[in-house]
Order: structure tokens, then C-alpha cells, then sequence
């Protein structure tokens, strides 16, 4: 893992325009963290959408990222 210091939110984290006021489920999903050292893709809890961005949580955490950073299985290109 990495050691994110006193960072307490992600880089990418982002506010959508609008939150919707109640959990909308609790989906197992991957997300795309970045901090300062570094990135990771780890598993969370997704339990708020909208069309463009995911609320996750993990551990203590919560966190807003757009929906590009959160995906439900990770797919590799066959090279």
C-alpha cells in the first residue's frame, strides 16, 4: 500500500453537481485511487451514483471520483 501521509482524500476525488440523499445499493467495485506517490486500484464499496460520478468507501474512507475510476471487473487487452 502506500503511504499517503496526511492526505485524507484521493486526487481524483470529485464532487458531482448533484449527491443523491439516500444509498442507492452497495456494490463490490474496483477503483482508481490516485494520491502524490503514487496510484492504485483497489476494492471498495460503491453505494451512490449518478450519471457521472461514484461514491465509494473503504475502510475509514469515503470518497467522490468520476465513474471512468471505478469499474466492476479489470480487463487486459490480449498483446
Amino acid at each position: 500500500m502506500f503511504d499517503h501521509g496526511s492526505v485524507s482524500k484521493p486526487l481524483n476525488y470529485e464532487m458531482p453537481g448533484h449527491v443523491p440523499n439516500r444509498p442507492m445499493g452497495d456494490h463490490l467495485v474496483i477503483a482508481r485511487l490516485v494520491w502524490p506517490d503514487g496510484e492504485e486500484w483497489r476494492p471498495v464499496r460503491a453505494n451512490r451514483w449518478t450519471r457521472t460520478h461514484v461514491m465509494i468507501e473503504w475502510d475509514d474512507h469515503i470518497a467522490w471520483l468520476r465513474a471512468e475510476d471505478v469499474t466492476r471487473a479489470l480487463r487486459r487487452d490480449p498483446a
